[in-house]
């Protein structure tokens, strides 16, 4: 799941419910390529995009 605070965008493990480590980020982009970096996982379920975080993964 993706949280917007304005300007600002966080993303939210669908597992666990924890954040990505940088919650000060306001550029989605930027966003995704940390996450993914930092060991997330996306994939799309039916017409919804699911995140995972790395302690979930495994």
């Amino acid at each position: 799941m993706i949280n917007r605070y304005g300007t600002r965008v966080e993303l939210v493990c669908n597992e666990c419910g924890g954040t990505s480590a940088d919650e000060d980020q306001d550029d989605f982009e930027i966003m995704i390529e940390d996450a993914k970096r930092d060991g997330w996982v996306f994939f799309k379920q039916g017409r919804n995009w699911k995140h995972i975080c790395p302690d979930c993964r495994e």
